[in-house]
């Protein structure tokens, strides 16, 4: 734990760790952005025929870009933990901490917000009550996506600042 802190005292001063915290920062920002001009969440845009209804049907599966992100944002991880421990290069192994963090905390939500539209795009042929519920949800995984990315930046500025 001390060497965790020693690394958070020499890092703290580093222009390259408030980078990365502004770097999450602005993905909290972005994440707000496609909230606020999503024409599904806000209903604007058409939903496709229920005729094409069968391909949003099947079940959902993560693909390989989700397994690789994942073993990345672990890996990553390690690597950073690793660093510390061995007391190499303290900037380097925040920034891939940091970046293991946010890989593996995000990268379930970006799958959880394809998993929601694909939702809403097949309940189109299912009345106008599940295509609200639909939309609600896609709502509220966007907002745990946008809480999720500002807490990381929060977190990251917050354990830099006490420093």
């Amino acid at each position: 734990m001390n060497m965790l802190i020693d690394t958070l005292s020499e890092v703290s001063q580093s222009p390259a760790a408030w980078i990365s915290v502004l770097a999450v920062a602005s993905m909290a920002l972005l994440s707000a952005g496609r909230c606020a001009i999503c024409p599904h969440v806000r209903g604007s845009a058409p939903l496709p025929p229920p005729s094409d209804q069968t391909r949003f049907d099947q079940a959902f599966v993560a693909g390989p870009s989700y397994l690789i992100a994942m073993v990345t944002g672990i890996v990553a991880m390690i690597a950073g933990l690793a660093m510390i421990s061995s007391q190499i290069e303290p900037v380097a192994a925040f920034l891939l901490l940091a970046a293991g963090i946010c890989i593996v905390q995000i990268t379930p939500l970006q799958l959880r917000l394809r998993e929601a539209y694909s939702r809403l795009f097949a309940a189109s042929g299912d009345g106008e009550e599940a295509i609200e519920f639909a939309r609600e949800r896609l709502r509220s995984v966007h907002h745990v996506n946008i809480a999720m990315s500002v807490g990381l930046a929060l977190m990251l500025a917050v354990g830099l600042l006490s420093f």
